[in-house]
């Protein structure tokens, strides 16, 4: 492996420019621009349910999407890109994803993305993938041997374009013709055992496609799963007890990625050389038996595929890696800078360390050091177009480093945490009840969920919402979610609609204005109506912090909270059953201290004027509070605040903190489980009051209090939010899950089982232990248990709307559950790792 000296310095800009320009479309969601049938074929993909698949890190949509993504970026042939969407249509070699049935569906793939790519969709799904590219070709050459050829490969198509010179019996020609004629092989088909005639350069292919493949679904549990401990990805080993998704750190697939690209790379240059050659004799034109239509393109991966990274340096370096970012201390800035530097001295060919060293030199003050980083890590990251470091999404390492970039051209940094913040199956009735709110979302069929919905997030595309970063991901997945996760608990649409654009003209957490206040609001409302518009105004100016948790939530004790929550719900029935009203009871009177029946009087942040908030809409914006913050908060900001007690006081001001740290979920179950008691309690004292005034007067009368006529809903979360989280208890459960799900040895099932039990106990309100122990019930044959645990741990994921351990997508965690549930009833579960890697389809 060479040395990062070696390697050829960073493209000039105007490279950089031309692939943010090829990537913005997919950033910003605009489909049509890419291709103006890429909406409907993505349509045709839900529709056939590839949104509620699981498929290795996510859902079987997105896998599909992002190898499109991947094969557009690097600029292949529009039908190879169309291989890439519907790749596994008919299931391959690999996985038993048919979403079209091969006997009788070819026709209707065909009549959407037309012959060439359906010709090639076919051909990958029928023939012997991992013998054709790993056993027949990967595993024949040794990397030095593949090193020496590219060398020598160069120098041929140098004499060949230059000199007119041609000999096949160099030694590297040799050899590749050898194992790959030019006439092409025959393969037996998976699925007939008939002979099928592939040719070069639709092996060639089908190289590329397995290399973007590969590179988006491949993470740590795949070495877990085939013992990969050597870096090689040889599929040896067969742990199929590894839990899913382990302990996050990036897959050991560089190695194998590289080789591909190399031997990809000596078939282009031969194709190149032949072509010469033929042109030389007078011989041109397009020979169709050896697919010379099909252009072949040379990705810009690990420098345009001409070097191979070392099995064993990839391992150093993604150890180096894992050990600067997951050190959250104060203290690790320097030994962070030597650890990354090492890291990109051993595989320079991934951009996370690139963009995590930008961070530490951007907490250093070494502005221009940072801009070199973030530059190049942005680079390699568009180049990649899937991450490496997959607990974050693509999405959300691109916006990130583009925040990097621009502070370092600004040489800027901010020196508080608040200024890094600032930056910007057959189921149960309830748990059907819930996927069917969950399925539209899960499908992508925005028009079922409200007809505007596709209008208005191109509105939020149009501003640039989807190259902001935020916290987790880009700005627009996360006002996305928040709108997901207020429909699913039920909101009124005015509500969720404030939630889509609550931080339109930006508010007291973070500066993400996309409309300007003062001359943008005519424009929101005419987009969202009235009631919409004034919510969203107003959250955006009143002083969130302040109003919900100094005045609220810091005012509760945990122990008073939960004895509220009981005197709220006897009080409530006295009212309801008895007439029995008493404004002096303890929790009556803390409340309204609190929180008048006339709502509050606070200061505008902007403009320090007077702004009168209703009571009930203190009430939304704590539902809305809890939606926020469940959906972008995990590890990171602990480390930001200094939240080890799981308070989330606000109190700690490590700013340099370098993202996204060490992914494990974060401790904010306490804080929002607060939130949710409070907002109970409101609830409940208003319907003492609406009772109360029918009980007067036989009917609700008018009163003078400044209200919005706004439904408040219960959250189903924290049990329809009449249980409050210790503090304490979420920091143990969430360490006893940790420990369980990054166990990923095979002796480990007893202790994970006694792991998750523990944190269950602690913690019974998330889904994610729940899953990871149904796993384990399943390697152990207790499919009951199993069956139990699946369904617990899928509702309470449905009940959230967003994953608490978000190092993987809420999709792939429903997606993933699903199975759980679907095997276990079953009663079958895998016993090999290519099983594992098989399953996908949930019914």
């Amino acid at each position: 492996m060479p040395s990062s000296s070696s390697i050829s310095s960073p493209p000039p800009i105007h490279y950089l420019q031309n692939l943010l320009d090829s990537a913005r479309p997919f950033l910003r969601g605009e489909l049509e621009s890419i291709d103006q049938k890429l909406p409907s074929l993505v349509a045709v993909l839900r529709s056939v349910g590839a949104g509620e698949c699981w498929h290795k890190h996510g859902s079987f949509l997105d896998h599909l999407f992002d190898l499109y993504k991947i094969l557009k970026i690097w600029k292949a042939p529009n039908a190879v890109c169309l291989c890439g969407l519907f790749h596994s249509a008919y299931s391959n070699s690999y996985v038993n994803l048919a979403i079209f049935d091969p006997s009788t569906g070819r026709d209707v793939v065909r009549g959407h993305v037309g012959d060439e790519a359906e010709r090639l969709i076919h051909m990958f799904c029928i023939v012997p993938r991992q013998p054709l590219i790993h056993d027949d070709l990967l595993f024949q050459y040794s990397d030095s041997e593949l090193a020496e050829h590219l060398k020598l490969s160069e120098i041929s198509l140098s004499n060949a374009m230059h000199k007119g010179l041609f000999d096949e019996e160099e030694p590297w020609r040799k050899k590749l013709q050898a194992l790959l004629p030019a006439d092409g092989i025959t393969v037996k088909h998976i699925k007939t055992g008939q002979d099928v005639p592939v040719s070069r350069r639709l092996v060639a292919i089908f190289l590329l496609m397995t290399m973007g493949d590969f590179s988006d679904q491949l993470f740590g549990f795949q070495d877990a799963l085939f013992e990969n401990s050597n870096g090689r990805f040889e599929f040896s080993g067969n742990n199929y007890t590894a839990l899913w998704p382990g302990d996050g750190k990036p897959g050991l697939w560089l190695n194998s990625i590289s080789r591909m690209g190399a031997l990809y790379n000596l078939i282009v240059r031969e194709e190149e050389i032949f072509k010469e050659e033929r042109k030389r004799l007078g011989a041109g034109g397009v020979q169709t038996d050896r697919d010379d239509d099909l252009e072949l393109v040379v990705p810009p991966v690990f420098e345009n595929c001409k070097w191979v990274l070392d099995a064993g340096e990839q391992i150093a370096a993604r150890d180096l890696y894992w050990e600067a970012v997951s050190d959250m201390s104060k203290r690790g800035l320097e030994r962070a800078e030597e650890l990354l530097l090492r890291s990109i001295e051993k595989n320079p060919f991934v951009g996370e360390p690139h963009v995590v060293l930008a961070q530490v030199y951007l907490n250093k003050g070494r502005f221009e050091e940072a801009e070199r980083e973030a530059e190049r890590g942005l680079t390699l990251m568009l180049e990649w177009g899937s991450p490496w470091d997959k607990r974050m999404s693509w999405e959300g390492w691109i916006a990130w480093v583009r925040v990097l970039l621009m502070k370092a051209k600004e040489k800027s940094w901010p020196q508080t945490t608040w200024g890094i913040l600032n930056l910007e199956t057959q189921t149960t009735p309830y748990l059907q009840t819930l996927l069917e709110s969950a399925g539209p979302f899960l499908r992508g069929e925005l028009e079922a969920i409200d007809k505007n919905l596709p209008s208005l997030i191109a509105v939020l595309r149009s501003v640039g919402a989807g190259e902001c970063f935020h916290k987790h991901g880009s700005f627009l997945q996360h006002l996305v979610e928040v709108y997901r996760i207020l429909k699913i608990w039920k909101a009124p649409d005015s509500v969720c609609l404030c939630g889509l654009f609550h931080s339109a003209y930006s508010n007291s957490y973070v500066n993400l204005a996309i409309f300007d206040p003062s001359t943008g609001r005519d424009v929101v409302r005419s987009h969202v109506g009235d009631a919409a518009e004034r919510l969203i105004h107003l959250f955006c100016v009143v002083p969130r912090q302040t109003l919900i948790h100094d005045d609220l939530l810091f005012q509760h004790s945990y122990l008073e909270l939960v004895e509220h929550l009981k005197q709220s719900e006897v009080s409530l029935r006295n009212a309801k059953e008895m007439g029995i009203f008493n404004e002096e009871e303890d929790w009556r009177k803390k409340l309204r201290a609190l929180l008048p029946a006339n709502g509050l009087t606070t200061k505008n942040i902007k403009t320090g004027e007077d702004v009168v908030v209703p009571r009930n809409v203190i009430a939304v914006f704590l539902l809305m509070s809890m939606a926020d913050f469940s959906d972008q908060y995990f590890g990171y900001q602990d480390a930001l605040f200094d939240n080890y007690d799981g308070r989330l006081m606000f109190s700690g001001n490590n700013y340099a903190m370098l993202w996204p740290g060490d992914g494990k979920p974060g401790l904010w179950m306490n804080s929002i489980s607060k939130m949710g008691a409070i907002h109970s309690l409101i609830m409940r004292e208003e319907e003492i009051l609406k009772e109360a005034q029918e009980r007067a007067c036989g009917v609700v009368v008018e009163t003078d209090r400044d209200e919005e006529d706004i439904e408040l809903v219960v959250p189903p979360v924290f049990e329809n939010c009449t249980r409050v989280l210790d503090a304490g208890e979420q920091v143990i459960a969430r360490d006893l899950h940790w420990e369980a799900v990054c166990d990923m040895s095979k002796r480990g099932l007893e202790r994970a089982e006694e792991l998750l039990l523990s944190s269950i106990e602690k913690n019974p309100f998330v889904g994610e232990p729940h899953l990871v122990l149904a796993q384990v019930y399943l390697n152990k044959g207790r499919f009951e248990e199993a069956e139990r645990e699946a369904e617990r741990g899928l509702t309470l994921m449905l009940e959230w709307g967003s994953p608490w351990d978000k190092r993987m997508t809420w999709e792939g965690w429903v997606s993933w559950a699903r199975v759980l549930l679907m095997k276990a009833k079953e009663k079958s579960w895998p016993q090999t790792s290519w099983g594992i890697l098989n399953l996908g389809l949930a019914k």
